[in-house]
């Protein structure tokens, strides 16, 4: 069988072993950049995802927190402001107020503390 072809200004071309070995390394090349590429891609693809759920996720505590406890008969606030619902939260004859775990408190040092 004969494999030689036409081209268009009518040259043969030749397919001798050393073009095909030539032409299956790159395409074998090819097919590994383009895996290389994908893998990559999707990397990026899952990392982007999940620092963009887990922002979407960390913004919004807050209104999943009032969302359960309206939905367990607890006090629904009509702001998702968290600092008024902390405020809110609070007694009225504290001067203390909570929030994520730091406590909040100014403290007045008094003038003579050695006694002179």
């Amino acid at each position: 069988m004969d494999r030689r072809f036409l081209t268009a200004n009518g040259a043969v071309t030749g397919g001798g072993w050393l073009a095909r070995a030539l032409g299956l390394v790159g395409g074998v090349a090819v097919m590994a950049a383009l895996a290389l590429v994908s893998v990559v891609a999707a990397g990026v693809l899952l990392v982007t995802g999940g620092v963009v759920w887990g922002v979407i996720w960390w913004k919004t505590r807050y209104l999943r927190r009032a969302m359960r406890e309206a939905a367990s008969g607890g006090q629904q606030y009509a702001s998702t402001d968290w600092r008024a619902q902390a405020h809110r939260g609070a007694s009225e004859d504290s001067e203390h107020v909570v929030l994520e775990g730091d406590f909040i408190r100014e403290v007045e040092e008094p003038e003579n503390t050695h006694g002179h």
